[in-house]
């Protein structure tokens, strides 16, 4: 990730300068943005599998 200098700002960045993830933190932040693009697709997925098992326990199985 490189950074901008903001022309407001105390902090100058120099030029190429970049940070290197860790792993984890690369892992934490792909999925914590797979969760905000696709959070609609999950909560209605998570709510349908629900509801059918919900479903299937409510069947009497005798």
């Amino acid at each position: 990730m490189e950074f901008e200098n903001d022309p407001t700002s105390r902090f100058i960045f120099l030029p190429g300068f970049t940070i290197e993830y860790h792993w984890t933190a690369r892992l934490a932040r792909a999925l914590v943005g797979f969760y905000q693009r696709n959070w609609q697709f999950l909560w209605a997925t998570s709510i349908a599998v629900i509801t059918a098992y919900i479903g299937y326990l409510a069947i009497p199985h005798g």
